[in-house]
């Protein structure tokens, strides 16, 4: 039985080490090594952001003008002149509007006297009751008469409806002018905005991502001021192709003036490059809905030369992948004819002759 066991203990042997040679030869079985495509995983390399051509605008500029027409008679600011709110800007020829108040006064004063008078004599009943409606009718209405002149004589004035910057004086002193006619342009200096236009193929790559926008004024590329998105133009320009995207400045310290040029540069987090490095070719299976992408890739081990699955996800909204590190080999391209722990070897291209 001994001898039996130990016969039987060397054909195993024998057989194990007849696997490792080819059938008919001495020559030992070599396994082979397929080559990939491999790409290192480096979340913190910076992606290239996007600049577009802007130029700077109010956000509000105004026209001032009177609700009269009349004779210019002072022009108490200049182009350029910062404002304050309710400042005094320009007055018209107050003569017709004060006279129209006195003569709208004096009716008033007379119809007054003769409502109540009116008043008591309908209370002894000396008078009919239509008499004493038509008083009253015409004591209300040179009543409405005296307000409106006095609000037409407050009209020869305008003021600064709010601070800011005098852009335009388009009338001189004693020119006479009609009613809305524009006498300045004010401008708020405490918001700028930048309207780019942006390509639509650019625009659905910067939708669902996470990113931060600056503007530099040309010739002042050291001093960026940040800027956010104010509003976007719901359909693209049939010209052009492109979105109107208006964005709004925050500045506190460059002196900004409608009409200056400049860059607007969308800058990505690193987190986005990261996300773009995964290319379409090297998933083995992916999902994807409208909060994140989940799926499985090859990574390579540089130690072994083996391939591993390994599941890996990124958040849709802020680019965030997780599940492979900084320095990691991806496979890249023929990932649906690797097997589980397979021996790979990176792909490299012959140079020709």
């Amino acid at each position: 039985m001994k001898h039996l066991f130990v016969r039987g203990a060397v054909i195993l042997v024998g057989l194990s080490l007849s696997g490792c040679y080819k059938a008919g030869s001495n020559e030992p079985v070599v396994e082979l090594t397929k080559p990939v495509k491999i790409e290192r995983f480096e979340s913190n390399q910076e992606s290239t952001p996007f600049q577009f051509l802007g130029e700077v605008s109010a956000s509000q500029t105004t026209p001032i003008s009177f609700r009269l027409g009349g004779e210019v008679t002072k022009i108490h600011v200049e182009m350029g002149q910062e404002v304050k709110q309710g400042q005094l800007l320009a007055e018209l020829d107050k003569s017709d509007y004060q006279l129209q108040l006195q003569s709208k006064q004096a009716q008033f004063d007379l119809a007054k006297a003769q409502y109540l008078r009116a008043k008591r004599m309908a209370s002894q009943k000396l008078i009919s009751k239509d008499s004493f409606e038509q008083a009253v009718t015409r004591y209300q209405s040179t009543q409405a008469e005296l307000a409106q002149a006095k609000t037409d004589l407050s009209y020869t004035q305008i003021h600064a409806p709010f601070d800011g910057q005098i852009s335009i004086r388009f009338v001189n002193p004693y020119q006479l002018v009609a009613p809305q006619q524009p006498i300045f342009n004010l401008v708020d200096t405490s918001s700028y905005e930048v309207v780019v236009s942006v390509p639509v193929v650019t625009a659905h790559k910067l939708m669902g991502r996470e990113y931060s926008l600056s503007f530099e004024l040309d010739g002042r590329a050291t001093h960026p001021m940040k800027a956010k998105i104010k509003e976007v133009s719901s359909q693209p320009d049939k010209d052009t192709n492109s979105y109107q995207v208006t964005t709004e400045i925050d500045n506190q310290d460059i002196a900004l003036l409608p009409g200056n040029s400049g860059r607007l540069t969308v800058h990505f987090p690193s987190d986005f490059n990261a996300q773009e490095q995964l290319s379409d070719s090297a998933w083995i299976t992916v999902e994807s809905n409208s909060q994140e992408t989940v799926g499985k890739l090859w990574i390579f081990d540089e130690a072994t030369n083996r391939v591993q699955q390994r599941q890996v996800s990124i958040n849709t909204v802020t680019g965030k992948v997780t599940g492979i590190e900084d320095g990691e080999l991806i496979v890249e391209s023929g990932v649906h004819s690797l097997q589980e722990g397979q021996r790979v070897r990176p792909w490299t291209r012959e140079r020709g002759i």
